[in-house]
């Protein structure tokens, strides 16, 4: 089409003789020539939606998703016809919201835009993901590589790092009846899990795994079939089947230091997981001459090898193989006794030296590339920007005045680049052919026809920002600071071998046996406080009590004790030097215990004295045979 445009008017062919070349009628050529179809057009109607804004549409929204901020086809649908409406478009939707069909179409003009299913990101992932992280992590990658003098030695350069697997295994895609409602697949009745640790390094090696198994024993290990595993693997236990700091040490001193030879020095590249952090970990590692570095947290998704290829390819041969199994075995499940089978199967499968070396390629480690890491990456993290620090003593910002400024175009075209840093009412402030450029995402603009005005002069490559698009579909950027108090989260990575990092776990281990020591020594203060309490209210129950087995002393029965004072008389009893005093007083003191033969006919307080064998002095103003009902035993 533009070679017979060009041609008819440099005059080196007619309309005739361009159609007979081209194929191309003379009509269309001859509206192409005379502009009344503009180049690049599309065959059909126009849009509804002036081609530029509806391209401006669709920049936002694919840059909306790699920010992970993506819409559906009906958010899509219902933010555009808000565009629509804040820009005055006559169009024949109704209401001035599309429908399905202006969806579908959309998609034929744009086929770069497609309904996808996204993957989980968390928010943590989002915010350290960003450019300063990671440019931080790879100065300090090549600061310690070119210190060590092995950024040319892939063999010295290794990642560890730990996935779980669980025996219900995820079914793999099968062929099945189109549109059937439900396709069962098989899987194992456990649902134990079971933790692998893998290591390997930059030339494509790796060295045996360790499985971790849930149990508190040894015993744990007898009903696996453990020879079946890949040849060395080191099988150990715990209790939820986690890695622990004893089993990271234990890892260290009797897997990775055997496996990878006697040359020193070498780098380890593992994550903040707070068990590859042990002090005592550390201190073989620098008794060892092995630097370990760990990854920025939360960052592992793009940086580390393992996850980038490895343990993708081994949990899809894991779930591959499980589905096999279960087809060739329908009367039997994944249990203890063939997980070990399957297991070495798809790890001696992902653990190929090509897949592996992809890794630390598409991670930038060896060869050597921060640039390896793609830009997608740090697009979710754009939506945060570190909040300014601002001096106590520097000025306060002045306010800036609204001002409409204007530069030339880098572009080969006679344009001019608009900045709308103040809400534009009047279309003749703007060139004709202008790029329009508004720089608060926030501010509306009162007159749309200042948008349309520019569109129709046809100025080619004309960039619209628009500042109603971008507010539609990017919310605002927000701003985060780090932490008041830095040792509350780690953000950088770390050279956990480095003096600093070992001098300040020796002294987080001394608080904390400090710690827990003072928690001790609070526990047992508490404790004897609590047993002396004890004593003194036993030694007050005892005071008040004279007769410990709350009988009577003259039947023999139980007495309740009393409960209010001045219900008549009480029987005080006591035994001194070998007699028995018996006092009766007025009142209920606390203790005494009452008689019902006794408390009738007491009507005088008197004390009665009576000793066996010896006179009985004073009065006995008693009316009641005391001798039937009264055993004196002296001792």
């Amino acid at each position: 089409m533009e070679e017979a445009i060009l041609s008819i008017k440099t005059g080196r062919l007619s309309y005739s003789e361009a159609f007979n070349k081209y194929g191309i009628a003379k009509s269309t050529l001859r509206d192409h020539v005379k502009g009344k179809i503009l180049p690049g057009s599309l065959i059909g109607r126009p849009t509804v939606i002036p081609e530029k804004i509806e391209n401006q549409i669709v920049d936002t929204a694919l840059k909306a998703s790699a920010m992970g901020f993506g819409v559906s086809h009906q958010h899509l649908i219902a933010k555009t016809g808000r565009i629509i409406n804040q820009l005055k478009l006559n169009t024949p939707f109704k209401g001035g919201i599309p429908g399905i069909d202006w969806f579908n179409s959309l998609q034929k003009r744009h086929p770069e835009i497609s309904l996808r299913k996204p993957e989980k990101l968390a928010q943590n992932r989002v915010r350290m993901m960003n450019q300063d992280v990671v440019s931080h992590y790879f100065q300090t990658l090549n600061t310690t590589l070119e210190s060590l003098n092995i950024k040319n030695c892939p063999d010295k350069i290794w990642n560890m790092d730990e996935t779980g697997f669980m025996m219900e295994h995820t079914p793999i895609k099968i062929c099945a009846r189109k549109g059937s409602k439900s396709v069962p697949a098989r899987t194992s009745n456990s649902r134990e899990s079971v933790t692998c640790l893998a290591t390997v390094n930059a030339r494509g090696h790796y060295i045996p795994p360790m499985v971790i198994v849930r149990g508190k024993t040894s015993k744990a290990l007898q009903s696996w079939k453990v020879n079946d595993a890949p040849d060395g693997t080191f099988w150990s236990y715990q209790s939820r089947a986690w890695m622990e700091d004893a089993l990271a040490q234990e890892w260290f001193a009797k897997v990775f230091l055997p496996s990878i030879g006697p040359e020193r020095p070498q780098v380890l590249l593992l994550d903040s997981h707070s068990s590859h952090e042990t002090l005592s970990l550390i201190e073989i590692a620098q008794q060892e001459n092995i630097t370990l570095l760990t990854y920025p947290p939360h960052t592992t998704h793009y940086l580390q090898p393992l996850d980038r290829t490895v343990f993708k390819s081994l949990k899809s041969n894991y779930n591959k193989i499980c589905s096999q199994f279960q087809i060739e075995n329908p009367s039997e499940t994944i249990t203890k006794k063939s997980w070990p089978a399957i297991f070495k199967m798809a790890f001696t499968e992902a653990m190929s030296i090509n897949n592996i070396q992809n890794g630390f390629k598409s991670c930038g480690i060896y060869p050597f590339n921060p640039e390896s890491v793609p830009e997608e990456a740090f697009m979710p993290s754009t939506a945060y920007r570190p909040k300014p620090s601002v001096p106590s003593d520097s000025p306060a910002p002045s306010a800036s005045i609204p001002t409409v400024t204007s530069e030339p175009s880098s572009s080969a075209t006679d344009e001019t680049i608009i900045h709308m840093d103040m809400e534009v009412t009047d279309a003749t402030e703007i060139p004709s052919g202008a790029v329009i450029i508004a720089s608060d995402a926030h501010k509306e603009i009162e007159d749309p026809a200042v948008i349309l005005d520019s569109l129709a002069d046809g100025a080619r490559g004309v960039l619209i920002i628009n500042n109603q698009i971008q507010s539609i579909f990017i919310p605002p950027t927000v701003e985060f600071s780090t932490p008041a108090k830095p040792n509350r989260m780690i953000t950088s990575c770390r050279v956990l071998t480095s003096r600093e990092i070992v001098s300040s776990k020796r002294k987080e281990m001394e608080e904390k046996e400090n710690k827990r020591l003072s928690i001790e020594k609070r526990k047992e203060e508490r404790k004897r406080k609590t047993e002396e309490r004890k004593d003194a209210m036993e030694k007050r129950k005892c005071a008040k009590k004279t007769n410990v087995d709350n009988k009577c002393l003259i039947c023999g029965r139980v007495q309740a004790r009393t409960g209010e004072r001045g219900q008549g008389k009480a029987v005080r009893l006591e035994k001194i030097y070998g007699l028995i005093a018996i006092s009766v007083k007025n009142g209920c003191t606390s203790g005494a215990y009452h008689h019902p033969l006794i408390r009738p006919t007491c009507t005088n307080p008197t004390n009665v004295f009576i000793a066996f064998g010896v006179e009985c002095k004073g009065t006995i103003p008693l009316s009641l045979v005391l001798n039937t009902y009264l055993v004196i035993l002296m001792k």
